[in-house]
């Protein structure tokens, strides 16, 4: 009799859990979309205005640093230990100071950026061209084609510079916001086909046993 009883409220249980998921899905769709054209068209503002783009983005990481600050010289003050303490005081004074520079000269900033961002990229690629050439992994034709592109790019921004810290900044943000919001459509154009399919083809309930 308890079998019974179990089965049936697993077989009514499954079908209501079920329903809910993709009616979740079918709302959480349209919100989705619209979430996802924003940030296209965020994205692709931010690619056309990049030196606004690259301008706010430096202003947001020196407020970002000073904010950090502020924290480290709050933990400062509560720290038990005077090394820690200590610690605290000198980390809050670099980012304060480093981002009231960053926040005074934004350009002379974003032209510092670029040029580490262009180095790492340099690096990166030999990373991966050396792992391609020494590894031999499976997938080490893409591997070297990622390597090769990773390390062009960097000499791309290392030749334009320091003329490319007024579009790097701004254009690869822009990229990133841009991807992002059409994967959050495609995600959920997705959801909304699932749940459609879902409504249209309802299993029949089982008879309990």
């Amino acid at each position: 009799m308890r079998g019974n009883s179990e089965r049936l409220f697993a077989i009514e249980f499954i079908p209501a859990t079920l329903d809910r998921d993709h009616d979740a899905s079918r709302r959480s769709g349209p919100l989705m979309i619209g979430l996802g054209a924003l940030l296209v068209l965020v994205g692709a503002a931010a690619c056309i205005q990049f030196p606004t783009a690259t301008i706010a983005s430096v202003y947001l990481v020196g407020a970002c640093m000073i904010v950090g600050g502020c924290m480290f010289g709050i933990g400062a003050f509560v720290a038990r230990r005077w090394n820690i303490a200590l610690l605290d005081v000198l980390a809050a004074a670099v980012y304060i100071v480093v981002g009231s520079f960053i926040l005074r000269q934004p350009i002379a900033a974003a032209t510092g950026i670029t040029l580490m961002l262009s180095i790492i990229f340099m690096v990166q690629g030999v990373v991966r061209i050396l792992a391609a050439i020494a590894m031999l992994p499976s997938h080490w034709p893409w591997l070297l084609i990622s390597g090769i592109a990773t390390f062009a790019l960097g000499g791309m921004i290392m030749l334009g510079w320091p003329a490319s810290g007024l579009w790097v900044l701004g254009t690869l943000i822009g990229i990133d916001i841009l991807v992002s919001g059409i994967t959050m459509i495609a995600l959920g154009a997705a959801a909304m086909r699932a749940a459609g399919r879902h409504i249209g083809s309802k299993p029949s309930m089982p008879r309990p046993i």
